[in-house]
This record gives structure tokens, C-alpha cells and sequence, in this order.
């Protein structure tokens, strides 16, 4: 605790300190600039009326462009809004006003999209319409727009308007034909568009048969992604020919917790288990919880005895999402030995609470023994709220 006094002390003297070095009225824009950003992190809502200030006023373009990136962290600040829009308008600076299109890409208003779409359509430069397409992600103006970008190929708008259509509900038929692109680029938020939005099954047969042609790793992983997400049933034989690069396997491991189809091959996700990379390690035993099969349990518990602490505590959790027989046993008794890293420790008595409380009420006074024994104030307070949730069966 002492440790912590200090440090917050320190840390407290740093910040007055270096508050006291910056002065955001200095006459040089470098200083101002460095006043700026650091006012900024601290997210104060008085300083909003000064950023506005030096947004509008200040004669210094690079000046003005930080206080523009400054208001982007008040998203919901009416005034910083008002006053970036405001700068939109009267500023001649484009690089001021791509600032000001990524500040409001922070705030979330409907009238904000027909801006976008404004800037799209308009005569701005290029920069400034991939601003706005980065801000349409989030807006359902604009779809004809983003269509004949699509249509035409346009090689400076391309890469944003496939980076934008990921993120909108609607679908977009021409992201199909750049599967084939030759910039890897391309075709990789081409594919990943469909992770988003369902294939059909033309679209389907077209990436399952470039699976064993594509070349870059990172986009043979999403479009094995696609292909299990959306149930084609490959044949074993060339998934495990596929993982066999590790650069696609620990593309693909990454992205392993998230997929949803949750009845993907035990001998596949045995692959992963056998890699010297723990992080694919634990992207495997994740997977495993969220599939919440109790089959996998018994190899969950095996790596409760790992060395890495990291593979222990995927298991752990993992362990309790399923809701394994004799899995609050087990996490009782990493909690209980002393030996173990404090750390972990503390992990697995916050993974007791995603037990059922009907489960935790059956190993009740386990764990008042283990609430008496423990002697870390954090991992008491939180046997505290577990032996709570035990009585509420």
C-alpha cells in the first residue's frame, strides 16, 4: 500500500510539474501545441471553451489543427461540436479540416452523416472525402456514393470506401469482384467484408477455391475465417494443410474467440493447442469457453498445471464460462496456494464469480475456508462477493 502512496505521489508531482511547464498561451506554437495535448489527455470539460478559442482564432495552421484533434475528446461536449463545425466552415486549411472530420468521427449525431456525405459529394480534395468516408462507417447516408466508388474502381477513394462499407448494415454487390484484386491490400478488406456481411454461395465457392492460392497470410486466415463462420464443411485434411503455416495460424488463432460457429473440429482446435505460441494457446482455450462444449473440459484442466500464467488463466476462465464438474475445486485451489502468483490468484477468484450461483451454493464452505485462509485484502473482497452470489441461489 505504501508503494501505491508513493507512486500516486509521484505521479501527482509529475503532472503539476509538467501542467506548470506548458503554457497554452505561449507565444511559440510549439509550446501551445504541447499545452494542448496535454490539457487534452486530461479530458477537463472547463478546457473545451479555450480549445474552441485557439480553434477559431489562433493564427498558427498547426496550432489549430491540434486544438481541432484536442475537441475530439469531448464527444459529448454540444460546444466542442458546435464549434468544430464551425471551423469546417470557415477554416481554409485542409489539413485543419481533415482534423476536424476526425474529431467529429468521435461524436455520435445523426445530422453528422449528411456532412460526410456532403464532403463526398463535393469538390474537396481527396484527403478530405477519405475523412468523410471513414466518418460514413457510422451513418446510412450516402449508399449511391459509396456504390460508385465501388462501380468505378477509384483508386484514390478505394481502399476507404471498402474500409467504410464493413462497418454499414447494407450490402454492397461490388465488393465481390475485388476478391480478385491483385493489391493484397484490396482483396484483404475485401474479404473481410464478408465477416460482416453474409456471402452467398457463388461468393462462397469463389473463396473457398482461393484458400489454397492465396499467398498472404493474414488474408488466408480471414478467408478460412469467412468459410468456417458461414458453416462450409472443408475437409480436415486441408484446414490442418492451411494452419500449417504459423504465420496463418496465429492470423487466424487471433481471430479464433470471436468466430461463431461454435462446432469447429476438435482436431483443429488441437492444432492450436500444440503450437509453442501461447498467445494461439490461448486463443484455443478461449474458444473452448465460449463454445461452452464440456467435452472440452478434461484438457482445460490439464493446463491448469501449465508453467505459463497466461495459459492458466485462459483455462481458468474458460473452465468457469462452461461451467465445469469440479471446476470451482480446482480454482479454489490455485486460489489457496500461496505459491501461487498473486496475480493469478486474484484472476481466479474473479473467474469464481461466472459460476452459477447454484454452483457456488453446493461448494459453499470450500470457499468460506479458502475466505478465511486468504490473507490479500483483494482477493478477500472478492471471495466476499462470491460467497454473496452462493447465497442468492
Amino acid at each position: 500500500m505504501r508503494k501505491l502512496i508513493v507512486a500516486f505521489l509521484c505521479f501527482l508531482f509529475s503532472s503539476v510539474s509538467l501542467a506548470a511547464n506548458f503554457d497554452i498561451n505561449s507565444k511559440n506554437p510549439q509550446d501551445r501545441i504541447l499545452a494542448i495535448v496535454y490539457l487534452s489527455r486530461i479530458k477537463d470539460p472547463s478546457n473545451v471553451n479555450k480549445f474552441c478559442e485557439i480553434l477559431i482564432k489562433d493564427k498558427n495552421e498547426k496550432v489549430r489543427k491540434t486544438a481541432a484533434e484536442a475537441l475530439g475528446y469531448y464527444p459529448f461536449s454540444f460546444r466542442a461540436k458546435s464549434c468544430l463545425l464551425k471551423a469546417f466552415e470557415k477554416d481554409k486549411s485542409n489539413t485543419v479540416k481533415e482534423a476536424v472530420l476526425s474529431a467529429l468521427e468521435s461524436f455520435n449525431e445523426d445530422d453528422l452523416g449528411k456532412l460526410y456525405c456532403e464532403v463526398l459529394k463535393g469538390k474537396f480534395s481527396d484527403n478530405l472525402k477519405k475523412e468523410a468516408l471513414r466518418g460514413l462507417s457510422k451513418y446510412t447516408e450516402c449508399k449511391k456514393e459509396i456504390d460508385k466508388i465501388l462501380r468505378s474502381g477509384d483508386k484514390k477513394l478505394l481502399k476507404s470506401a471498402l474500409f467504410t462499407v464493413s462497418f454499414r448494415q447494407e450490402d454492397f454487390p461490388e465488393v465481390e469482384k475485388y476478391l480478385q484484386s491483385g493489391d493484397s491490400n484490396i482483396r484483404n478488406l475485401a474479404v473481410k467484408y464478408y465477416l460482416t456481411h453474409r456471402p452467398s454461395k457463388k461468393i462462397l465457392k469463389n473463396l473457398e477455391s482461393r484458400l489454397l492460392i492465396e499467398t498472404d497470410p493474414s488474408i488466408k486466415a480471414a478467408v478460412l475465417e469467412v468459410l468456417i463462420t458461414n458453416g462450409v464443411l472443408l475437409e480436415k485434411d486441408i484446414v490442418l494443410s492451411v494452419l500449417s503455416n504459423e504465420e496463418v495460424k496465429k492470423a487466424f488463432a487471433l481471430r479464433l474467440p470471436f468466430i461463431r460457429n461454435k462446432e469447429i473440429s476438435k482436431d483443429i482446435i488441437d492444432s492450436f493447442l500444440q503450437s509453442d505460441d501461447p498467445v494461439v494457446v490461448s486463443a484455443a482455450l478461449t474458444y473452448m469457453g465460449r463454445s461452452g462444449d464440456k467435452e472440452y473440459c478434461p484438457i482445460l484442466k490439464k493446463f491448469l498445471f501449465k508453467k505459463d500464467e497466461s495459459l492458466k488463466k485462459a483455462a481458468i476462465w474458460s473452465m468457469a464460462n462452461i461451467g465445469c464438474e469440479d471446476g470451482i475445486d480446482y480454482v479454489l485451489s490455485i486460489i489457496s496456494d500461496l505459491n501461487n502468483d498473486d496475480n493469478l490468484r486474484l484472476s481466479a477468484a474473479k473467474n469464481l464469480l461466472i459460476f452459477k450461483p447454484s454452483e457456488l451454493s453446493k461448494k459453499k464452505d470450500m470457499i468460506k475456508a479458502v475466505y478465511k485462509n486468504e490473507v490479500l485484502d483483494d482477493i478477500r473482497d472478492v471471495l466476499r462477493l462470491v460467497l454473496q452470489k452462493a447465497s442468492n441461489k
